[in-house]
């Protein structure tokens, strides 16, 4: 019987990044108010199936179940793609300039999961934790309410974690969209914007 939960929770950037190129007029209308709309990095915070082992005591007598939290298992992944307008042509400077502009972002979002990642760990850890901690003896005909309400307990935390991640992901990133950035996209652009 485990005395102590496993935790064994990750959060990893998915390097396989699709571009996808789009109408101007759909990347511009999506660019925020007073930025330049001619290429964007969008990414979302996801996870793969929780994966929780239990440990379980069965005790027909008494119909009691001793429950235990051996390991919880979560890998959060932050995904991220690039649309381009498809109107720029691909050997301008203002193509190679956002190629580069997008890739800054990348590598904001990616250097976001060292930073935030611990923390986000921590936050499931700590949601896990209360749930079963130690061992529990409880009526058999709770135990399948009690594994479920442990198993949404963590899903919730993890999408909590999720929410954090991206809200401090993106305000890292969108400092790249300085004014110096933007007037030299807008310069380099100008025919497409």
């Amino acid at each position: 019987m485990a005395k102590k939960t496993k935790f064994a929770i990750t959060v990893t950037f998915d390097s396989s990044v699709p571009v996808k190129l789009s109408p101007l007029k759909s990347i511009q209308k999506g660019a925020d108010r007073g930025k330049v709309g001619v290429s964007v990095t969008d990414c979302e915070c996801t996870s793969k199936p929780i994966l929780l082992s239990w440990d379980e005591e069965t005790d027909p007598i008494n119909k009691t179940v001793k429950l235990a939290l051996k390991e919880v298992r979560v890998e959060m992944v932050v995904k991220c793609g690039i649309q381009y307008a498809k109107e720029i042509d691909r050997k301008s400077p203002c193509y190679a300039h956002i190629v580069k502009h997008e890739y800054m972002h990348l590598s904001s979002r990616k250097a976001s999961v060292k930073k935030y990642g611990p923390a986000m760990i921590k936050w499931v850890e700590k949601a896990a934790a209360p749930t079963m901690d130690k061992p529990e003896t409880v009526k058999l005909s709770k135990a399948k309410a009690i594994r479920a309400a442990t198993y949404k307990n963590i899903e919730t935390a993890v999408k909590e974690a999720c929410g954090k991640f991206m809200t401090g992901s993106n305000t890292d990133s969108k400092k790249i969209d300085s004014t110096s950035e933007n007037n030299k996209t807008t310069a380099l652009c100008a025919a497409y914007i």
